[in-house]
């Protein structure tokens, strides 16, 4: 579980994308699962997929020389 801390214009462009984001089906793609919004806090929390694999930036090291 990741917690953001957002404005409200973000909290909204979250809100009405989040189904589209959650809707991606690909192996490289981390699952969303779940959103919740604290208004009171604005306090967006995602719960994503587990994937114990390297980053981005932790990949580019991983590369052949």
């Amino acid at each position: 579980v990741k917690a953001m801390k957002m404005d409200d214009e973000h909290m909204i462009f979250l809100k009405k994308n989040f189904r589209d984001i959650s809707s991606l089906d690909h192996p490289n793609i981390i699952k969303y699962r779940n959103m919740f919004l604290d208004l009171k806090n604005h306090t967006c929390n995602l719960v994503m997929d587990y994937e114990n694999n390297p980053n981005l930036l932790e990949h580019k090291d991983l590369e052949p020389e």
